[in-house]
Order: structure tokens, then sequence, then C-alpha cells
């Protein structure tokens, strides 16, 4: 279809299916039922678990701990936080090492070694940071 053929009156073709998009925000909007300081617990947890678990450990074998998450705006981005809680509370400490992400979508970017500081301890004997 040539420009001349366009009928100016007529909305451009699109593939953006906005249906889909207020389906997929609602969706979301239904996972995300965790707020913040729920979030900022459950990653805690999960790395209290695996500093007791692993001698050294990265975030992705805390992903691993935690498997699905809500996709909360940020939630990824709240993990630094939540790893530099757990080093001030004395569950991990920088190796000084790093290693490729295993996670697909951090695209075997370099992502830190932390060494635990309460590998084999129970559980009732390791407080989670925060």
């Amino acid at each position: 279809m040539s420009a001349e053929e366009l009928d100016p009156e007529e909305p451009e073709p699109t593939l953006f299916d906005y249906a889909e998009a207020r389906r997929r925000a609602e969706e979301g909007q239904a996972r995300s039922e965790l707020g913040r300081a729920e979030l900022g617990e459950l990653y805690d947890g999960a790395i209290a678990r695996v500093a007791r678990a692993l001698h050294e450990l990265s975030v992705d074998d805390v992903w691993g701990e935690l498997g699905e998450v809500p996709e909360l705006a940020g939630a990824a981005s709240a993990m630094g936080p939540a790893m530099k809680r757990a080093r001030r509370a004395g569950l991990i400490e920088l190796t000084g090492a790093f290693v490729e992400s295993r996670r697909p979508s951090n695209h075997a970017k370099a992502i830190r070694v932390y060494r635990s500081l309460v590998f084999g301890r129970p559980p009732d004997s390791v407080t989670p940071p925060g």
C-alpha cells in the first residue's frame, strides 16, 4: 500500500495488542501481593537458608532457593540490598571472586561469590538479617 492509498482518518495499523497488555498488567498486579517489607523478609530468609547450606554462594543460589517470586517492579534490584544486609548481619562475606551467572536473564554476566559464615548451623541458630 502506497502513502497515497492510506486513509488519513483511519488509525495506523499496529502490532501492539492493547487487550493483552491490559491482561498482563492485571495479572502482574495480582501476583504482586507482597509488599516491599514482605519481599525483603522473603529474600532475607532465603539468603539465611542458602548460607546455612553452602560454603560459598552467589545470588543465583539465592534465586534458586526462592523459586518463583512475584514480579514486583524492582524485585530483582532488591536482591543487592538484601545481600548487603546479610553481610552486615554476619551471615556472609565477600570472597573477591566472581562467577558467571547461570540465570538466562543475566546473560552470563559476572556476579559476586560470597563465603558463608554460618555454614552447617541449625536453622534456629541463624537469624535472618533485617
